[in-house]
């Protein structure tokens, strides 16, 4: 009997997992691609603090530099917020690391935490807006992915 429940609880599990898809890729333009884990929300109430695992993947021809300053979150009225840089999260507890600038090389990949305020006076849809740009800063392509 005891068995039985245990496979019968591994089945769950499985089941469970195989419904779970990892997250797809969208393309960003120039041979770039980002991976979007869902926003993870606020743990506290009286936290705002929401992060967003993502992989950037360059398969592009050339190198592409990637700062904090090329992600904000967006509404349906235009309200935006910023990613944050490391230094603002010194006294906020995280629970991963976050993405790290600099340049990413043709065929790499980098993966890592975003982190925002999300405002409450936020109006859904809420989107994640990236800016591509190559290592000289010319801008290759901006993109809106919905979340």
């Amino acid at each position: 009997m005891r068995g039985a429940l245990v496979v019968s609880l591994a089945l769950i599990a499985a089941i469970a997992r195989a419904d779970v898809a990892p997250p797809q890729p969208v393309p960003l333009g120039a041979g770039v691609t980002l991976s979007i884990a869902p926003l993870a929300r606020p743990r506290s109430a009286a936290s705002d603090l929401a992060s967003l695992p993502v992989t950037i993947a360059n398969h592009g021809p050339g190198t592409i530099r990637i700062k904090y300053r090329h992600f904000f979150l967006t509404d349906s009225v235009g309200q935006k917020s910023m990613a944050l840089l490391p230094s603002e999260l010194l006294f906020e507890k995280t629970s991963a690391h976050t993405l790290a600038e600099g340049t990413l090389s043709s065929g790499k990949s980098r993966s890592g935490s975003l982190y925002f305020h999300r405002p409450s006076t936020f109006v859904p849809p809420i989107g994640l807006r990236v800016d591509v740009e190559s290592a000289d800063g010319t801008v290759l392509g901006q993109t809106i992915v919905p979340l």
